[in-house]
């Protein structure tokens, strides 16, 4: 097993190259999300899936307010993208697709409780 580390928009790894390419709790967490899914549209290789989830937790100085998806149904924005191939390589099956609950402990004694959107979408051949 290698592992890599590098920066989520722009990964030291060779396009079009995997099967899976899993995205967890990162897509609020980063300047330009619909990069992201740009990037791992790069990423998977025909045939191959993407697994997403998200809080769409937005927080203003992390992520740009002009680049957050969908108002106020990010999961729905989200779906549409990679059913309609919107600014992909291609379009995306939904497999499977859920609110999960999550939860994010601060200390031993404080915890948040988030739902996350989970979305596994396979690249059409």
């Amino acid at each position: 097993m290698t592992l890599v580390c590098g920066d989520a928009l722009d990964p030291p790894l060779v396009p079009g190259w995997f099967d899976r390419v899993v995205a967890l709790n990162l897509l609020d967490s980063v300047r330009r999300p619909r990069q992201l899914l740009t990037v791992m549209d790069g990423l998977c290789a025909r045939g191959g899936e993407i697994i997403l989830s998200s809080p769409y937790a937005w927080q203003s100085g992390v992520v740009d307010e002009d680049a957050r998806l969908g108002g106020a149904d990010p999961a729905a924005e989200v779906a549409r993208i990679l059913r309609e191939g919107d600014g992909l390589s291609g379009r995306y099956a939904i497999e499977d697709e859920a609110e999960l609950p999550w939860t994010l402990r601060r200390d031993a004694r404080s915890a948040a409780s988030y739902r996350v959107h989970y979305i596994r979408a396979r690249k059409g051949s």
